[in-house]
């Protein structure tokens, strides 16, 4: 008996639907979202200033599995009624000022009397000091880790 030589072929992968955004003022095409998990649909675009994409959103209307405790930095879907009210919307960083530079008018400062950043003392922006008390430490495990809850 001799065995036939079989070459074995892949099916090609499916074509990338792609969408034309605005990105930093220069539109560019960039692969569609997956589906919302909740509705098996496109997300719902939330639009910037710019007319670009600035964030998402589901469309339903489902209530959500959490509707409290929330982490300081999602604390905004603090007593959301459903997963529409859930905005994930990208913030772009204050634009940096050069050294010896003064703000631009009317841009944030820190309070008065508040420590230089990067020094780690109260109002600085750092939350520890190099070496500080919080330095090697680990925050207690929630099971949650990796995601975004």
């Amino acid at each position: 008996m001799s065995a036939t030589p079989t070459t074995e072929t892949k099916p090609a992968a499916p074509a990338v639907e792609k969408i034309t955004v605005s990105v930093d003022g220069q539109v560019v095409d960039v692969p569609k979202t997956t589906p919302d998990p909740i509705t098996g649909k496109p997300f719902v675009y939330i639009k910037g200033a710019d007319g670009g994409i600035q964030g998402v959103s589901s469309a339903s209307d489902d209530a959500p599995l959490k509707v409290a405790n929330f982490r300081v930095r999602d604390a905004i879907f603090e007593g959301a009624q459903k997963y529409s009210e859930w905005k994930f919307i990208h913030t772009p960083p204050p634009a940096a000022v050069a050294p010896g530079a003064k703000p631009a008018a009317g841009a944030a400062s820190g309070p008065a009397g508040a420590a230089p950043a990067g020094t780690g003392a109260p109002g600085s922006g750092a939350p520890n000091p190099p070496g500080g008390p919080m330095q090697g430490a680990r925050p207690p495990a929630s099971g949650l880790e990796g995601t975004n809850h």
